[in-house]
């Protein structure tokens, strides 16, 4: 028994050095996403967050009705990979850390995806080519993992149809596999809808790569029955499940909740004409936040591909061997780009108003956002990428040719940004995220100037000639490299810098009250609703109300004022000044914190405040 132990041990351990490409893949994917787990703290976007959860809440017994005054749908096929951890979890640290670790856990899972299909499906047989290519597509994303988020399950489920796609691909001619494939592509854009309503781009992209491949190939890339059978089935399903969710939660329908689903008006673009540069601007704004992220290295592969997909188009006799042998790449290119292009169209018609409004009528300035909002179509650029390195690794020529258009597409995307678009937003924090890892800002911290957004532009420049240069020195493998360094470092900075930061800020304006209330509840003193001022945590704006109900889950916060008739009652507030009135209702005030205030009122709770250490006053 101990010898066939151990002779399983030795295969296991032979298994894994067969494979430690795609391990260490996965490693070097995941192990710094969990040092930054370790340091998060609850809630970095503190509405979002917690509308998310609270399904998954209320079904575990929790009541947060107190603070869903503003309440925002986000995907129940989200929600419901956190009712195990409501469950099972009470300490709420633990249980965010943990519910941000599934979120590094998914975004970390694109390493080895990325590698298995660039090794199956694209010929990719340079196992280092592999590791370091899976580690960019891991990295090529527009949120970190220190913060719970739709998005990061989104991606995962992005990656999945990548790899149904390219399996349709291979299994093209076998009718029973087709059918088969057909089946799971359904399901995995139901679960897509599931999860975040942006998924309707996706259905209308996947609709296009479909007729596209028929186009090309003469042949149905799906089932096409059972597609669309199944899929208005799935569908409609979908959408009668945002019903069922928010007649369960909010007793509301979608028609009277927000984020619910997707419209766009094109009566936005006729209103005023001055919109149409907005239009554009944001368009050029979005297009551009690519070549920053990726240091202007996506531009290559992006032109690959579309030079490709018009090939299959155009159908020309010299072009017919490339174009057969090429169609993993027709299919992963043509739908995940339509799904970038058709997400940005919807975005920039819906945010336009608002762009041309902080433009030219001193309208909200937080409209800019839209301007470098590379967040919504993230999640379809990572299979791109992918697509166009294995692309360049069977045709490293190409690189060279493909450089001066890259070069002026480039320039021309920066001069348009710089003469056009930055002096709006050139003191603007909330388009910095992917320009601040450049300039070394603290987005939160630090005065946000010119200086913050141009150095991007230089180092964008200099990694282009530095390609170049490389490439000619044959030397086009460290181009790779480069990529890597690039989208590892800047993940890690805005981590720790924006949403990492954001989360332990605003933890800090509610911890030590938190600590308190514990004790409280540990000792039985604590009243069953908790009133709190609707205050905001200065610099991250973040509501401290979503902060303190997920802190004490079990406990009703409400964001009110207190009645005359509770006996027993504590206020939790940040001005105190503001309430002053409360002490004439017989109200004690006590400071906990810095930035944490309590009036309590009841003899036994005022009592018990002041044997914990909280010197009370009338005045």
């Amino acid at each position: 028994m101990e010898q066939q132990n151990k002779r399983k041990g030795g295969k296991a351990l032979q298994s894994i050095y067969r494979n430690k490409y795609i391990w260490l893949a996965f490693a070097a994917a995941f192990l710094p996403r969990l040092i930054f787990v370790l340091l998060s703290d609850p809630l970095s976007v503190g509405g979002d967050e917690l509308f998310a959860m609270g399904p998954a809440a209320k079904l575990v017994g929790y009541d947060w009705s107190g603070v869903m005054q503003s309440y925002r749908y986000y995907g129940y096929g989200y929600t419901a990979l956190l009712i195990p951890f409501f469950k099972f979890i009470h300490e709420p640290v633990l249980l965010y850390r943990m519910m941000v670790l599934l979120m590094a856990l998914a975004q970390s899972a694109s390493a080895p995806i990325a590698y298995h299909l660039m090794k199956k499906y694209l010929n990719v047989e340079n196992e280092k080519i592999l590791c370091i290519s899976s580690i960019c597509c891991s990295y090529l994303v527009a949120v970190r993992a220190v913060y719970t988020y739709p998005e990061f399950i989104y991606v995962f489920v992005m990656w999945l149809l990548a790899w149904v796609l390219l399996k349709l691909n291979a299994c093209v001619d076998d009718k029973r596999k087709k059918i088969l494939y057909t089946v799971v592509l359904v399901l995995v854009l139901f679960y897509a809808s599931t999860v975040h309503s942006r998924a309707t781009a996706v259905w209308m992209a996947v609709a296009f790569g479909i007729v596209y491949y028929g186009w090309v190939y003469r042949k149905a890339l799906v089932s096409v029955p059972v597609c669309l059978v199944m899929g208005a089935g799935a569908f409609v399903a979908s959408q009668k499940g945002i019903d069922a969710v928010l007649n369960y939660f909010v007793k509301a329908s979608s028609s009277n909740v927000s984020n619910t689903g997707v419209s766009v008006s094109m009566g936005a673009l006729l209103g005023d004409a001055k919109t149409w540069t907005a239009w554009v601007n944001i368009i050029m704004g979005q297009l551009n936040e690519a070549v920053i992220v990726t240091g202007g290295l996506a531009v290559f592969a992006v032109v690959a591909i579309i030079i490709l997909l018009w090939r299959g188009c155009v159908k020309k006799d010299k072009h017919t061997l490339e174009v057969q042998k090429m169609s993993p790449y027709l299919v992963i290119g043509s739908v995940f780009l339509a799904a970038v292009l058709i997400t940005m169209g919807g975005q920039s018609i819906d945010g336009a108003t608002g762009v041309n409004n902080a433009m030219h009528y001193d309208g909200n300035p937080d409209s800019y956002r839209v301007l470098t909002y590379f967040r919504y179509y993230a999640a379809y650029v990572g299979p791109l990428l992918m697509s166009g390195i294995a692309y360049f690794y069977h045709k490293k020529e190409m690189f060279g040719k493909l450089y001066p258009i890259v070069g002026v597409i480039t320039v021309l995307l920066q001069g348009y940004w710089v003469l056009c678009i930055l002096p709006y937003i050139s003191e603007f924090n909330g388009s910095c995220w992917d320009f601040a890892p450049y300039s070394l800002t603290k987005g939160f911290e630090d005065t946000i100037r010119l200086r913050t957004y141009l150095p991007a532009t230089f180092v964008v420049i200099l990694i282009l000639v530095t390609s170049y240069i490389l490439y000619k020195k044959k030397k086009a493998h460290f181009i790779l490299g480069l990529l890597c360094l690039i989208l590892v470092y800047c993940y890690c900075y805005n981590a720790v810098y924006h949403e990492g930061y954001r989360g332990q800020k605003n933890y800090s304006y509610v911890d030590d009250s938190v600590r308190l209330l514990k004790n409280l509840e540990q000792d039985g003193a604590l009243p069953n609703k908790i009133y709190v001022e609707d205050a905001n945590v200065e610099g991250t704006g973040q509501q401290t109300k979503y902060l303190y109900q997920f802190c004490m889950m079990n406990k009703q916060v409400i964001s009110e004022m207190p009645s005359d008739n509770e006996k027993e009652v504590i206020y939790l507030c940040q001005n105190p000044s503001d309430f002053e009135n409360l002490i004439d209702e017989g109200y004690l005030l006590g400071q906990v914190a810095e930035h944490e205030y309590i009036y309590v009122r009841g003899l036994e709770l005022q009592e018990k405040l002041s044997s914990v250490g909280i010197r009370l006053k009338s005045n």
